[in-house]
This record gives C-alpha cells, sequence and structure tokens, in this order.
C-alpha cells in the first residue's frame, strides 16, 4: 500500500460517506439482541475470509 493524503473535500466527502455507512449500520441492528449482533459479526467475519481466500487480489 502507498500513503495516501486527502483534501479538505475528500475529508468532508469521507466524513459525510461514514455517517451514512454508521446510519445503515445502526438500523440494520436495531432490534437484535447483544447475541444476534455478535453471531451476526462472526458470520460476516467468515463470509470476508471465504471471498479473500478465493481471490488472492481482495
Amino acid at each position: 500500500m502507498l500513503p495516501t493524503r486527502l483534501t479538505p473535500r475528500g475529508r468532508a466527502s469521507l466524513k459525510k460517506a461514514s455517517a451514512a455507512v454508521r446510519s445503515v449500520e445502526v438500523r440494520m441492528l436495531a432490534g437484535l439482541t447483544e447475541t444476534e449482533r455478535s453471531d451476526a459479526l462472526r458470520i460476516l467475519r467468515s463470509m470476508i475470509h471465504s471471498l479473500r481466500d478465493g481471490d488472492p487480489d481482495a
């Protein structure tokens, strides 16, 4: 990886995108128990691992 620097406009875009992602996360997890949230995280990590194993460039 190469180091990167964001412009002020890039930082503003990143902040806006991060807020949008967080909003989706909150909506997705609404109504789940802590155990369900933990299970979901474990399952998603397993899926990501499987996808990466299938593509060495991922």
